[in-house]
Formats: structure tokens, C-alpha cells, sequence
């Protein structure tokens, strides 16, 4: 994923390049997202309801912060 987000800048002059690049990325984040979330969920038996909203919690708090980190 890091390597399509720093090719972004380079295929920025190729509209059907671009658009490809990025129906992949999105694809490929809610991949791990979701992955994500599912192991937490299954490591946390015992309390799968707060497991559930700390793993969606820290999930938009990284969809967030990283944007956000990058702009400085």
C-alpha cells in the first residue's frame, strides 16, 4: 500500500492510470481494515461489544490522524 500511495504523485497526469490506482488502494485499505477489526474481535471473546467499538474507534482515529499527519 505504501508503494501505491507514493506512486500517486507520479501517475497524477494519467487520469486512467490514476483511477485505477485508486479503485485499488480502496480496495485494498478496506481489506485491512475489516481484517483488522475481525482479528481484534476474535482475540476478545470475552467482551466482543467494546472490542468491537475500541477496533472501529482506533480504525477512524487512523483514517483520520494519518491524512492530517501528512498535511504539516
Amino acid at each position: 500500500m505504501l508503494a501505491g500511495w507514493l506512486s500517486l504523485d507520479q501517475l497524477g497526469g494519467e487520469p486512467v492510470l490514476l483511477l485505477s490506482l485508486v479503485f485499488v488502494l480502496g480496495v485494498l485499505s478496506f481489506g485491512v481494515g475489516s481484517t483488522l477489526i475481525a482479528r481484534t474481535l476474535r482475540h476478545a471473546a470475552g467482551a466482543p461489544t467494546m472490542a468491537g467499538a475500541y477496533a472501529t474507534a482506533a480504525f477512524n482515529f487512523g483514517a483520520v490522524a494519518g491524512p492530517s499527519a501528512m498535511s504539516f
